[in-house]
């Protein structure tokens, strides 16, 4: 369907965009040391409320967002009416229209003011210390079994554009990648951990898929065996 890889394109974008802050970051975050510890129980409760459509790191590929056409932009990363403390607070407890944030469900009743106060902080950290938040975001992460739903939509909406649909490389960049063309990776045979080793670091690993890029970025390391 259309509104699959239009919905593929933009997700794609928004990860690009905020890698490149990220990445911009990356070596005063790593010589700062580690995740913020008095944001830690926001993390958890982000993970638990608000990762499904948010993300793992806030970047609006949650797994409803993926897998459900026309469904509202959810990047936490990108200020769009909720900008200010103050107003995150706002837009968390009241959710909806009434807080400025879409669809986004009110808190108010399920979290008390602290946790609401948290989550904000949280929230407002992502947009201007992104790489102490996704550590702190890391850290609190629980662990989860791979799950072949979530690994389906991951694939169809970052790999199928090179691999296809039904991983028989015959996605739509096929027509722009001939030397080598893309993998059909249904007849792939390699182990679990080249597969893992390819995901991550991408075609820089092999001479036959050189041209397929890293996923470190778009798929956290619970989803690599997905």
């Amino acid at each position: 369907m259309q509104w699959i890889g239009k919905l593929s394109v933009e997700l794609f974008a928004r990860r690009l965009i905020a890698s490149i802050g990220v990445l911009l970051g990356v070596g005063l975050s790593q010589a700062a040391g580690a995740h913020d510890e008095t944001l830690v129980p926001a993390a958890e409760i982000y993970h638990e409320r608000c990762a499904l459509c948010h993300g793992a790191q806030g970047f609006g590929d949650g797994l409803l967002p993926m897998y459900i056409g026309r469904y509202p932009n959810t990047s936490l990363l990108t200020p769009r009416k909720a900008t200010t403390l103050d107003e995150i607070r706002l837009a968390i407890a009241l959710g909806g229209t009434q807080g400025g944030s879409d669809k986004s469900p009110p808190w108010i009743d399920e979290l008390s003011a602290a946790q609401i106060d948290q989550l904000a902080e949280l929230v407002l950290r992502m947009r201007e210390d992104r790489n102490m938040a996704f550590q702190t975001l890391d850290h609190a992460r629980p662990e989860s079994k791979p799950s072949k739903l979530e690994g389906r939509v991951l694939f169809k909406t970052y790999c199928s554009r090179c691999h296809g649909e039904g991983g028989y490389g015959d996605g739509r960049m096929a027509r722009v990648y001939k030397n080598p063309p893309p993998f059909p990776l249904v007849y792939s045979v390699s182990p679990h951990s080249y597969l893992t080793q390819i995901i991550t670091g991408g075609g820089r690993l092999s001479v036959a898929q050189k041209s397929c890029p890293p996923s470190k970025s778009s798929c956290d390391h619970h989803k690599f065996s997905r």
